[in-house]
Order: structure tokens, then C-alpha cells, then sequence
């Protein structure tokens, strides 16, 4: 029923409920344990069909975008309209083609905001402009996130931002969200600088420690403390992780440490998707469960990533790239309040997509004790 009331519901309408149930923990772990799954994908696809209209009719590049593409927007009205009617974007067809201002709603960089750099992996780093108001709907959904992976306001925590300061998206923007709902403080790089700030506050406090893969690599390996001493977890991101590498680090540190990855990039955001503790059950599970294994990845060398995202901020849908034979995703960003929209934006990531109930029905034919 709810399901049928919110294919009618204007974008404005949605995102305040959006926001209402973001605010307040209790009420948005009710919320996504409760209701049903369709509901999410339901108003997700609703609010990329109107967030394309948003774009089209407010920022200028991606107006001239359809227009080159010969794009109707009247008769862009549903979701099945969306997906076959909307060309994908990506950085060499509008990104490098359209300037950073035009991007920009109404052609304007906001009042408010913050601009962080990709690598430039072609030869020239990309910019990407964002508002305050964007990034306080990525503070309330990574408050959530970590919440209900580390159970953070039940902890004496200090997070060890261990990510390459300097003008990346991730080094900056995690402090900003961090500092809002725990002791936060940027070590960089440094392993003698890590290793003093664990000195100078001891052992009864908590630390989430959160880097690169291979940076924290080198630091339990070269570090000369003993880190069972220390209530240590650990988050990283940018690059996948083997169980094995897990399993490798889970050893340096205490049985009770909780380790997770994230996905997130600099074109659309940080917070992308989450390792949840039910994407790690089943990532674990596939290590034992060549069926389920091959079932979710196909033929693979090594367990891919595994993580769960929020269809009513980001809207991602599957394609298959036939010129480099893999799976890719497209994002829609979701939220009116960005500053630069990203419609059908495709990262060029290799990936599939399950909904929830998808993957219930997978796990209960090949790993029914998960669930």
C-alpha cells in the first residue's frame, strides 16, 4: 500500500522524509528493519526520475547534455522511461566537456561548500564542488553507518584519520563528518605520530583506526607497539581487501576488533556503500560455499567486495560493458541539495547489483542457516 503512496509523492516530500528518519538513530534502524524492502527501491527510482528533471531543467551543462542527445524530458515519467531514455553519463562525455561552473545548479558555485580533487589518473586531477546542505545529509547516513557497525556512542572513541591529507575528497571530508559524533584527530600518514597519539591516551580508551589498505599494512607491520594492548578497530576503503588480509590483521590485533571497508568516490561521494555485518556474514560464507560463491560473483580468483548501500539517496542500477567485458553501475545522486548532479554516472567500476530480496532468495537456496 505504502509502496503505491509513494510513487505519488513530489521529490520535496520524499527528501524531508528522508531526512526525518535519518535524524534520530533508533528511528532509522526501525525503519530499515521493518519496512519493506521494495519501499526503498520504490521511492529510490522515483526520486532519480525527478532528480532528473531537477538537473535538466537547472543545470545548465546537463541541459545542453540532453539536448545533444536529442533527450525528451516530457517524456521522461517513469522509471522504465528513466533507465532506457536517459543517457548514461561519465567523466569523457560530460565532464570534460562541460565546464566545473556549468555543472553547477543554476551555473553557480554554491555560497557554502567545500572542493576536493580526484587523482588524475588521465594526466589532470578533476574537481568536484559540494554544499554544506549536501554534506549534511552524508553526515546523518554516516552517522547511521557507524552507529550500527561500532556502536559508536557507546564507546569511548577516539578515530585516527589515517587517510593522505591534502586536497582528496576522503582525507578532508572524513574529519568533517567524524568530528560531529566523535574525537577525531588527522594523523596522516605517520606511524610515529599514530603511535604517540595511542601512547599519550592510553589503553582504556577505543580508537578507530581508518586508512588505505596498504598504509595500514605498513603500520601493523612496522609499528613497535604491542596493539593487543589497545582496543583498536579498524575501517579502510579505496581498494579491496582479501579474507585473507583480513584474516591477517585480525591477528595483530584483539579477537573482539571490528574491521570493514567502505566504498565510496570522489565523482559522487564517500559514503557510497557500507561493509554491514550481514555483507561480511555472507562474504565469509562464500569462502566455504563454492555454489553460493559462484552464484553471487561467477567465476572469480578472490571474493570481491560486498557491501550494502541507501537506495533513497543513491539510485544504482547494473549494465554490462561489452567492450571490456564486465559488469559496471550507474549512480543517480539522489538529493536536490547537490551542488553538481550526477545522473546515470558511471564510475566505470567493475560491479553487480542485488536488491535485499534478491539476495534473500539466493541465500536461501544455497546458505539457508545465514538467515
Amino acid at each position: 500500500m505504502f509502496n503505491l503512496v509513494a510513487k505519488k509523492l513530489p521529490l520535496a516530500v520524499m527528501e524531508r522524509f528522508n531526512r526525518f528518519i535519518l535524524k534520530d538513530y533508533q528511528r532509522t534502524l526501525k525503519f530499515v528493519t521493518t519496512a519493506d524492502p521494495d519501499l526503498f527501491h520504490v521511492i529510490g527510482a522515483k526520486k532519480a526520475v525527478q532528480t532528473f528533471h531537477h538537473a535538466e531543467k537547472n543545470v545548465p551543462a546537463y541541459h545542453s547534455f540532453c539536448l545533444k542527445n536529442n533527450v525528451n524530458p516530457k517524456a521522461i515519467k517513469r522509471e522504465d522511461d528513466f533507465n532506457k531514455n536517459v543517457p548514461i553519463t561519465e567523466k569523457t562525455n560530460y565532464i570534460k566537456k562541460y565546464s566545473l561552473k556549468d555543472r553547477c545548479l543554476n551555473g553557480r558555485f554554491p555560497p557554502h561548500g567545500n572542493i576536493d580533487e580526484s587523482g588524475g589518473t588521465s594526466g589532470t586531477p578533476s574537481n568536484w564542488i559540494r554544499s554544506v546542505q549536501e554534506n549534511e545529509i552524508l553526515l546523518q547516513l554516516a552517522k547511521f553507518e557507524f552507529e550500527y557497525v561500532y556502536n559508536i556512542s557507546r564507546r569511548n572513541v577516539i578515530v585516527l584519520s589515517a587517510w593522505s591529507n591534502g586536497p582528496w575528497a576522503i582525507g578532508i571530508k572524513f574529519c568533517q563528518l567524524m568530528q560531529n559524533y566523535a574525537l577525531v584527530k588527522s594523523t596522516g600518514t605517520s606511524i610515529q605520530n599514530i603511535e604517540e597519539t595511542l601512547q599519550t591516551f592510553g589503553t582504556e580508551q577505543e580508537y578507530i583506526l581508518a586508512g588505505y589498505p596498504p598504509f595500514l599494512k605498513k603500520f601493523l607491520d612496522e609499528t613497535k607497539l604491542d596493539l593487543k594492548k589497545y582496543k583498536i578497530h579498524l575501517l579502510t576503503g579505496g581498494e579491496g581487501i582479501s579474507l585473507e588480509w583480513k584474516a591477517y590483521f585480525q591477528k595483530q590485533l584483539r579477537k573482539d576488533a571490528i574491521i570493514i571497508s567502505s566504498y565510496g568516490a570522489s565523482d559522487i561521494d564517500i559514503g557510497i556503500g557500507f561493509e554491514t555485518p550481514f555483507a561480511q556474514i555472507i562474504r565469509e560464507a562464500c569462502q566455504k560455499n563454492n555454489a553460493l560463491r559462484k552464484e553471487l560473483f561467477g567465476e572469480v580468483p578472490t571474493i570481491p567486495m560486498l557491501f550494502q548501500y541507501n537506495p533513497l539517496l543513491h539510485y544504482i542500477t547494473q549494465i554490462y560493458n561489452r567492450e571490456e567485458a564486465k559488469n559496471e553501475f550507474l549512480i543517480t545522486l539522489c538529493d536536490t541539495n547537490v551542488a553538481s548532479p550526477k545522473v546515470r554516472y558511471n564510475l566505470h567500476d567493475e560491479g553487480s547489483i542485488f536488491t535485499y530480496k534478491e539476495m534473500q532468495k539466493i541465500l536461501e537456496e544455497y546458505a539457508p542457516k545465514i538467515l
